[in-house]
C-alpha cells in the first residue's frame, strides 16, 4: 500500500492545455512520484522518455535560464550567416562550412517534414522572412510563425550543445 509519506505530496495539480497540447502543472512541492500507466508497453515507454526529456529540459533551463526562438528559426539563422562567411574562403574550407550550414538547414527542413509540409515551400517562406530580418521565424504545426509569439523557445544549453558537436562532425572531414 501507498501512502502519502511513499509519495509525496503537492499543493495545486492543474490540468490545462497549451495550443493543442494537453498539460499537466504540478506545484507547491518538494519531489514528487509519477505513476504511469499504458495500455501497452511500447506507449508506457514512451511515456517515460517524455517525461525523462522534460526533466532534462527542466534542469537545462534551471541551470542557464537563456533562451531562443525554437522551430528551427536559429538553426536557419545561423545557416545564412555562415553561407555568406563560407564565400570568404576559397577550396575545401568553403565547401565544409557550407555544408555545416546546409546540415544546419536540414532542420527547419525535417520539422517541416514531419508537420506533413513541403519542406522546399517551407524554406523559401523561411529565407524570405529571415531575409526581411525576420529572425525569429521558424516551423510550427501547421506552417512558418514567429516563435516568439507562439511562445516555442529552445534554451541555450541544447543549442550550444547541437552546435558544437555537429562542429566536431565537421572538423572530422577536414
Amino acid at each position: 500500500d501507498l501512502s502519502e509519506k511513499d509519495l509525496g505530496h503537492a499543493e495545486k495539480l492543474e490540468t490545462g492545455q497549451i495550443h493543442l497540447e494537453k498539460i499537466v502543472t504540478i506545484s507547491g512541492c518538494k519531489g514528487i512520484t509519477l505513476l504511469l500507466r499504458a495500455s501497452t508497453t511500447p506507449v508506457l515507454d514512451e511515456l517515460e522518455q517524455i517525461i525523462r526529456n522534460s526533466l532534462f529540459v527542466l534542469r537545462d533551463f534551471l541551470e542557464d535560464r537563456r533562451i531562443v526562438p525554437g522551430g528551427g528559426a536559429i538553426e536557419y539563422s545561423v545557416s545564412k550567416v555562415l553561407k555568406d562567411f563560407s564565400l570568404k574562403f576559397q577550396g575545401k574550407e568553403q565547401i565544409v562550412i557550407k555544408s555545416f550550414a546546409d546540415a544546419l538547414e536540414d532542420i527547419p527542413e525535417c520539422l517541416a517534414q514531419n508537420n506533413g509540409l513541403n519542406p522546399l515551400d517551407t524554406l523559401i517562406y523561411l529565407n524570405n522572412c529571415h531575409y526581411k530580418s525576420l529572425s525569429s521565424f521558424g516551423e510550427g504545426k501547421d506552417g512558418c510563425y514567429d516563435m516568439t509569439h507562439l511562445g516555442v523557445f529552445d534554451t541555450i544549453r541544447v543549442k550550444k550543445s547541437v552546435i558544437i558537436r555537429a562542429y566536431e562532425v565537421t572538423s572530422l572531414m577536414l
